[in-house]
């Protein structure tokens, strides 16, 4: 979430602060990443205590689809046009090898430019990536909604 900038530190900072009020010997990685606002110093913490002992067996394929996940709630969140999110989603499947591949996402912006950036196109395709990412999608979502949560009763507040 935070590579994918789905997250950033308005989330992080109170998520990490309520963790904390729950620990009576917060890690030293929860209380370092409260405090942190750069998004790379930020994905170096996490990542780093991802890798850290004890390690555990982790499913990288995955995270190329959460990615796409993370990319989708940005643009629902209308945080990035739907050309944008296409633009994105191809670049990564690109670099990832995943699935859905490259060249779906792009013949869908090709699509969604030649059309003139008609809305009803828009409807549909993201009707298509709904159906075709929903699991990862809902998985996201779900994951995200404390970040959420967290963020807006600082806002509220």
């Amino acid at each position: 979430m935070i590579s994918s900038e789905l997250v950033s530190y308005k989330h992080t900072m109170p998520w990490c602060e309520a963790r904390i009020q729950e620990n009576t010997e917060p890690l030293a990685w929860l209380c370092e990443l409260a405090v942190t606002k750069y998004g790379g110093d930020l994905k170096r913490i996490v990542t780093d205590f991802l890798n850290s002992e004890p390690f555990e067996r982790f499913n990288y394929d995955l995270l190329d689809r959460y990615e796409l996940g993370c990319l989708f709630l940005r643009h629902q969140r209308r945080e990035i046009s739907w050309a944008t999110f296409l633009r994105e989603a191809g670049s990564l499947s690109d670099a990832a090898e995943s699935d859905p591949d490259c060249e779906w996402f792009y013949e869908r912006l090709n699509r969604y430019e030649d059309s003139g950036f008609n809305k009803s196109l828009e409807t549909t395709q993201r009707a298509e990536v709904l159906t075709e990412l929903s699991e990862i999608i809902e998985d996201v979502a779900k994951d995200y909604e404390p970040f959420r949560l967290l963020y807006q009763a600082g806002d509220d507040g």
